[in-house]
């Protein structure tokens, strides 16, 4: 099976190099894992283990990003970092995992002091790289919102990167914002078909990114891929449970990512 599908990457690639002008060619993107790790540090999944174990063991071969964020009461404050947090950042450190905290925008109506409170917990207490609003609301009229809190975040030594969940985005948004990636379609597998990455033309693809959900199988999974990279989109996460759990097909999807990463060297 693998054999099959390492042929069939090959074949993909070969279509896509024909011009022998090594100057013109824009070097190969690696396909990098976005993954949504909305669960306790200590949590488990049957057939996986820990998920947090699992997630830092794949980052030491595979480019990946992880969201996390304090799993506690609405309207709590993030606080500082107990012993399992502190453990678990220090494992997805130890293997080269990039991390995000999660702080919440309620579709830009979230008092915008609250944010920052959050945004200043994170950065002061916990071990991260930067900062993933989500619910973002990307009607033009925010972009003011959404550029305070993200210069807000960039403020701190600790937030190298501002991620803005803005799934539907228009470009012109993104045009207009201060933040630095973009997660511009997260989605049911039934509406992948929707999804036209033509529409932003004339940015960096490699700061979009998608998440694709009820994904039924991991031979789909695997055909998402290679259709997400043919529309240049090589950031990605492919799942078919909540973001409480990594998909089944977890293993797979790891492994198949890494073997078209090896193709590019």
């Amino acid at each position: 099976m693998i054999i099959k599908y390492l042929s069939l990457i090959l074949t993909l690639f070969s279509l896509g190099c024909g011009s022998t002008d090594s100057k013109s060619a824009p070097k190969p993107t690696p396909t990098e894992l976005l993954v949504p790790l909305y669960s306790e540090p200590t949590d488990k999944q049957n057939a996986i283990g820990n998920i947090w174990d699992a997630v830092a063991e794949a980052s030491s071969g595979t480019p990946l990003t992880v969201i996390f964020g304090v799993i506690r009461e609405d309207g709590a404050p993030v606080g500082t970092p107990n012993s399992n947090y502190t453990l678990g950042l220090k494992k997805l450190r130890e293997g080269n995992a990039s991390i995000l905290a999660y702080v919440e925008t309620t579709n830009g109506s979230r008092d915008i002091e609250d944010v920052k409170t959050d945004v200043l917990a994170y950065a002061n207490h916990f071990d991260i790289d930067g900062i993933f609003f989500d619910e973002v609301n990307g009607d033009m009229q925010f972009t003011d919102y959404y550029n305070k809190i993200t210069n807000y975040a960039k403020s701190f030594d600790s937030v190298k990167k501002v991620m803005l969940n803005s799934s539907g985005v228009q470009k012109d948004f993104i045009q207009q914002s201060t933040a630095d990636d973009f997660l511009v379609f997260e989605n049911y597998y039934e509406y992948w078909d929707e999804f036209n990455s033509t529409e932003y033309v004339g940015l960096d693809y490699e700061k979009l990114h998608i998440i694709l959900h009820t994904i039924p199988d991991a031979d789909t999974m695997r055909t998402v891929i290679q259709e997400a990279n043919q529309k240049n989109i090589t950031n990605l996460y492919i799942t078919n449970r909540d973001f409480s759990h990594l998909p089944t097909f977890w293993d797979e999807e790891v492994s198949f990512i890494k073997e078209r990463n090896a193709l590019l060297k």
